[in-house]
């Protein structure tokens, strides 16, 4: 593992964070739920970035 599998799902979540209406169309009736979706996946993948940076700090090479 490197630093390249912690930065990918690192800067997906954070664009889903910053940015969840560039993927939900504004004249969706479910625009809310899906935003909030959204940004509950971007919240799960810097979870999952962390992990990945833990692991790696602390494997043994």
């Amino acid at each position: 593992m490197s630093y390249i599998d912690v930065f990918i799902p690192f800067l997906a979540g954070v664009v889903l964070l910053a940015f969840p209406d560039i993927l939900v169309q504004k004249q969706d009736a479910s625009y809310h739920k899906k935003k909030s979706l959204f940004k509950k996946g971007g919240i799960i993948l810097l979870g999952v970035s962390i992990i990945y940076v833990v692991v790696l700090l602390f494997s043994s090479k």
